[in-house]
């Protein structure tokens, strides 16, 4: 029962870390898309 309890204990704190870590990236790579799309003439 203990070792059940601390895995998912465990699994939580690992998608928190990985939502903490992955977050930041995922919305700067989403805002440099979106400047992309928008201003076109930045690609050349």
């Amino acid at each position: 029962m203990t070792s059940t309890t601390e895995q998912t204990q465990r699994g939580g704190i690992n998608v928190a870390r990985l939502l903490m870590s992955f977050g930041p990236l995922m919305f700067l790579a989403l805002l440099i898309v979106v400047f992309t799309v928008l201003k076109p003439s930045f690609i050349d």
